[in-house]
């Protein structure tokens, strides 16, 4: 990672400090920003209390294209959790599936905040034991791997390397490398087990990543892993037909939508959808079919329908099949319910097959989503008091606007120093038009590891919409709040969805994507974890970072409960302080805490964040 990030950080603190009544006038500075923390990715299952490797020593031949799962690896090939598998940040990838390397550990939090060398190991995946011997011959393992993809590619001082494991004196060694950037598709690397100290039982190989260890930066994107015996020193293509990208949503123009709202009016679902695929291996190999797909509402099936065959060329290129969509009728909801297609590619489809089936779940609850729920970037807007970020919606039927639900995403810059207003203006031929609500309140960016964006209930009652209209954001400071962005979208979708401005002017956003950022309609969530500010301050608390001990400064004396919490919402530690103190930081790891003050008298709740060194 790039050390000029860190110092633009630094300068937004000072820019939000000392000149922020001379920056009214400037337009606002788009950022495209990367995760210090994603702890949902523990919630999900891969954290390390959760992950034990389930194998003994394999046999050969050993494969992964890593589609079985989102998640951490499959337990029974891999013996480490600290990549990331899933469908999202790769780009021109061979079949679903990938391992991504970054500085994100198994519980989706930095490695180590201050680290932003590429001296130093990051994410690494680790093969199970193998048992090879020394007769056999020609043993190689191939891979495809990808720099950046829809991540923050690496640099030229980063690298992607591949170590051996000799058990004889327990050593790893390198034997391959590779550094970034210089492309962005997939390339094809084979590297042959060439030492018979190697060709032993219990061998492992393992992929490394050295770039920074302080976030969701240097990614690498790796696929196809194969290792096996009698294999050419060019045998690097492989045979198997498969989807490349998740499933397109079923609904008009959204991924979610309230659930009453869909059985009213037209019919809301597409008429088509397309499937990307690939047949990879020699022309001639794959003998596919497909189009076929299977609807169901809450598990009971709706709809079915048979495939057609595709075996003609082009091969080992992406591949578009327009499917078109049987008219289906849903069974009238009285409440959420959920809503699955699941395309399947069948034949005689050599290679792997959990690549031949994709699917996408509909989950019909109370908001309207444009984004598919993963976020490989984030958003932010700097430089000017009062900017604006608004997203356009055109719900399907009249209803009462109640809030937003809003996914806020770590960064070098904790945003929970931050605070906001909900705006919602008029839909002015695609553009911003007057505002038609600003809420009094102040809220703030919260993130204790909610896997789902956070709901921000409007301080009024509701909000009656009849049509198209934005929703956004109005920011109080010059620095960015950090708003999730989903950067997978179609290649042919080169616009963006974003407004942004200052208090006068609208500009579009530079970035395509979609900002996980939705409105709800009719009643609040039963999960509602956002608070407005009315009772919130900022505590000061000095030095940060520090290493050894900070000192909080309390509002006045009191009685106050302290709670040092971290990214994923627990309470590591808590005391009770009834004036300003020093306070123990140093049995705390490295990483960035919340720190909240409530006085137990009179309810008021103050709090900031510490970088612990």
């Amino acid at each position: 990672m790039n050390a000029k990030r860190l110092s633009f950080f630094a300068g937004l603190l000072f820019l939000g400090f000392f000149c922020a009544p001379a920056l009214w006038a400037q337009k606002p500075t788009e950022h495209l920003l990367d995760a210090i923390a994603f702890p949902q990715r523990a919630a999900q299952g891969s954290g390390s209390a959760e992950y034990i490797a389930t194998v003994d020593t394999l046999n050969l031949p050993f494969a992964d294209d890593f589609s079985d799962r989102e998640g951490p690896p499959n337990a029974q090939r891999w013996v480490d959790a600290k990549v990331w598998i899933n469908n999202t940040y790769g780009r021109d990838i061979p079949t679903l599936g990938v391992a991504s390397f970054d500085g994100l550990d198994e519980n989706g939090l930095a490695y180590d905040l201050a680290d932003n060398s590429s001296d130093t190991l990051a994410d690494v995946l680790t093969s199970a034991p193998i048992r090879l011997n020394p007769a056999m011959a020609n043993v190689r393992l191939s891979f495809e791997f990808q720099a950046g993809g829809r991540g923050e590619a690496p640099e030229a001082n980063d690298r992607l390397v591949v170590e051996f494991y000799a058990p004889s004196d327990s050593s790893w060694t390198e034997v391959w490398s590779a550094n970034g950037p210089g492309f962005d598709g997939f390339k094809s690397a084979i590297v042959e087990v060439d030492s018979a100290i190697w060709r032993v039982p219990g061998f492992q190989f393992r992929f490394g990543a050295y770039g920074a260890r302080s976030g969701s930066f240097d990614v690498w994107n790796l696929d196809y892993v194969q290792l096996g015996t009698n294999r050419p020193a060019d045998d690097t293509l492989f045979v198997d037909a498969g989807f490349t990208r998740e499933h397109p949503s079923l609904i008009n123009g959204y991924h979610e939508v309230p659930w009453d709202h869909i059985s009213s009016g037209p019919n809301r679902f597409v008429s088509q959808f397309g499937l990307h695929y690939r047949k990879n291996g020699p022309p001639g190999s794959a003998s596919i079919n497909l189009g076929r797909y299977v609807i169901e509402q809450d598990g009971g099936v709706l709809a079915t329908k048979n495939g057609n065959p595709d075996n003609a060329p082009p091969y080992n290129v992406e591949n578009l099949r327009t499917v078109l969509v049987d008219p289906f009728a849903i069974n009238p909801p009285t409440g959420p319910f959920t809503l699955t297609i699941r395309s399947i590619m069948d034949g005689a489809n050599d290679g792997f097959r959990t690549n031949d089936t994709v699917e996408k779940i509909h989950r019909f609850e109370r908001h309207y989503a444009l984004d598919d729920g993963s976020a490989e970037r984030v958003y932010g807007l700097s430089n000017t008091p009062g900017a604006r970020t608004a997203v356009a919606f055109a719900p399907f039927r009249a209803d009462s606007l109640k809030g937003l639900q809003i996914l806020f995403v770590p960064t070098q810059f904790d945003a929970r120093l931050n605070s906001f207003r909900i705006g919602i203006w008029e839909y002015n031929a695609g553009v911003p038009g007057n505002l038609i609500y600003l809420s009094d309140s102040l809220y703030k960016p919260a993130y204790y590891g909610q896997e789902r964006p956070i709901s921000y209930a409007l301080d009024t009652s509701a909000l009656f919409i009849s049509g198209p209209f934005f929703a956004g954001v109005v920011q109080t400071t010059v620095n960015p709040l950090n708003i999730g962005l989903d950067v997978n979208q179609p290649d042919s979708d080169t616009t963006s969805s974003i407004f942004y401005g200052d208090a006068a002017n609208w500009y579009s956003s530079l970035f395509p994507g979609r900002l996980i950022l939705r409105p709800y309609f009719a009643e609040q969530p039963a999960d509602l974890g956002a608070e407005p500010l009315r009772s919130r301050q900022v505590l000061q608390i000095y030095p940060n970072p520090a290493t050894y001990r900070t000192r909080l400064e309390l509002p006045f004396e009191g009685e106050w409960q302290i709670d040092w919490i971290d990214l994923q919402g627990r309470i590591l530690d808590q005391g009770v302080l009834r004036t300003a103190e020093d306070w123990d930081v140093s049995r705390l790891s490295r990483g960035l805490y919340f720190v909240r003050a409530i006085e137990l008298h009179t309810g008021q709740i103050w709090s900031t964040s510490l970088i612990k060194n």
